[in-house]
């Protein structure tokens, strides 16, 4: 069980950065000739930059309040902004 003194921000940046590299990891792998299966592959890029991105925002917003919100509280948020930011994973096509 985590330490409770841990902040939300000290819990997701580890999370956002292993993220990002099993991003990088997965984004190294040699195109595929297959349309379908450039199809998946591009699909699950996109879903993972979406993820990312909401960590990203998760973390932001865990930074920038001082007192300790819930984290279903500070998921709100972020999709709150996410539909405010008109963000989908279709913008990585």
């Amino acid at each position: 069980m985590p330490d409770k003194n841990i902040t939300l921000s000290e819990m997701l940046t580890p999370v956002l950065n292993k993220t990002v590299q099993h991003y990088l990891t997965f984004t190294d792998q040699p195109p595929v000739s297959d349309t379908k299966e450039f199809t998946a592959y591009h699909n699950a890029c996109k879903a993972a930059l979406a993820h990312i991105i909401l960590l990203n925002k998760l973390t932001k917003q865990s930074n920038q309040n001082e007192a300790q919100t819930s984290l279903l509280d500070l998921i709100a948020q972020a999709e709150k902004e996410n539909e405010n930011d008109n963000v989908t994973p279709d913008e990585f096509s």
